[in-house]
């Protein structure tokens, strides 16, 4: 009995830390050594692993919602002008036929071949641009955008794809092209949400400014801005352009 209590005071786990034991039954041996490993295990998992996995699903699901957004425009487009042999194909199942939708490898080709007989048909361009992108072939994508925004006039169209690929720069230049007060708009809130100089917010502003100029709001919302960052020299500045722009408004 009594070396009994000295085996449990002295020896039995939990009284010493877990490295200290040195007659430990051989079943909490065994636990011990299992939840080692495991710890070694998850140490293993390490940042850049983690960034390469990260970074692998935040593509996937880029990938996964460009087809989901251009999956009912692709069939309703298929329908209305005769595409639907580019797009689908026949499929034998045990309850019958069905489309199935072609992959990438197939469509682009066969989107080619309508493109060299209508050049200048500009829903081809963006067809042909997603599937590039669900190809992963954002070269030829962004030649396809850029050829679809210029033939259609729809700039936003580019922009939107330049977000999709987080190229900031490039987005803040097409929605500049675009040049509505819309996208000032998402150009400005880009800026911000993408946490640039305010400098870049600035030039958005100037650019909006320059092409409404009797947009005496927006103005004041221009040097409120400015106020609010403490930007107090251009702040100065933009008081005194606008007086001159605006002489009868005393509200500045």
């Amino acid at each position: 009995m009594k070396s009994f209590r000295k085996l449990a005071r002295r020896d039995w786990p939990g009284c010493r830390p877990a490295g200290k034991l040195k007659h430990a039954p051989r079943g909490i041996s065994f636990s011990l050594s299992w939840r080692a490993k495991l710890a070694h295990a998850r140490g293993a998992m390490n940042t850049p692993l983690r960034s390469r996995l990260i970074s692998g699903l935040v593509i996937l699901a880029c990938a996964l919602a460009l087809r989901a957004n251009l999956s009912e425009w692709v069939q309703n487009l298929a329908i209305d002008t005769g595409l639907r042999g580019v797009f689908f194909r026949s499929m034998a199942l045990p309850y019958g036929m069905i489309d199935g939708r072609r992959p990438p490898r197939e469509t682009r080709p066969a989107l080619t071949e309508r493109i060299a007989a209508s050049p200048k048909d500009a829903s081809l361009y963006r067809l042909r641009a997603g599937e590039a992108e669900l190809a992963l072939d954002f070269i030829a994508a962004e030649a396809d955008w850029k050829t679809y925004a210029t033939l259609a006039t729809d700039g936003i169209a580019l922009a939107d794809y330049y977000h999709r690929r987080l190229q900031t720069a490039q987005e803040l230049a097409a929605l500049d092209a675009v040049a509505t007060p819309a996208a000032f708009e998402r150009a400005i809130k880009l800026a911000e949400d993408q946490g640039l100089p305010e400098t870049a917010v600035m030039d958005q502003y100037r650019a909006w400014i320059a092409k409404f100029p009797q947009d005496a709001e927006l103005d004041k919302r221009y040097i409120r801005y400015l106020v609010d960052h403490s930007q107090f020299a251009p702040a100065d500045r933009e008081i005194q352009a606008y007086r001159r722009a605006f002489p009868d408004d005393e509200s500045i």
